[in-house]
């Protein structure tokens, strides 16, 4: 054996250890996850901005979210139920940060949608990979 092929083996080994590492853990989609999408409404209009969380009821499952941009989200969820939690806060006037004369204003935003929907949701999906488009209508009031 020379001194070339000597000096590549342990270059072959490590190459080895990090593609067994990288089949072992997985990197990107597992194959058990649904790519989905929708409209999310509040009373009838698209949520503006905000964020939309998938939360396995099984609590096994890895959870996903996304933004919510002009009523539209898309999001790799994995296959199982899911608890979903909606969150949109609209900036309603703005406020000193510290209560100094020379402090930076910062915005002052209003959660829009119940805790119904988020905080003590009880929305549930099924996530199975059979259904691509999932669209949530919301109300403020029953």
């Amino acid at each position: 054996m020379n001194f070339v092929q000597r000096s590549r083996r342990p270059i072959l080994l490590w190459l080895g250890v990090l593609l067994g590492l990288g089949s072992v853990l997985g990197c990107g989609k597992s194959g058990k996850e649904a790519s989905i999408h929708g409209m999310v409404k509040l009373d009838g209009d698209p949520v503006e901005n905000g964020t939309i969380q998938f939360i396995p009821v099984d609590g096994k499952t890895p959870s996903a979210g996304v933004a919510i941009k002009n009523g539209y989200y898309e999001a790799d969820v994995p296959i199982g139920k899911h608890r979903v939690e909606i969150r949109y806060a609209k900036v309603v006037g703005s406020k000193k940060l510290y209560d100094t004369p020379d402090s930076p204003m910062v915005d002052e935003t209003k959660e829009q949608v119940p805790e119904r929907y988020n905080l003590h949701s009880k929305l549930v999906e099924d996530i199975d990979g059979k259904k691509s488009e999932v669209n949530f209508d919301l109300k403020t009031k029953d």
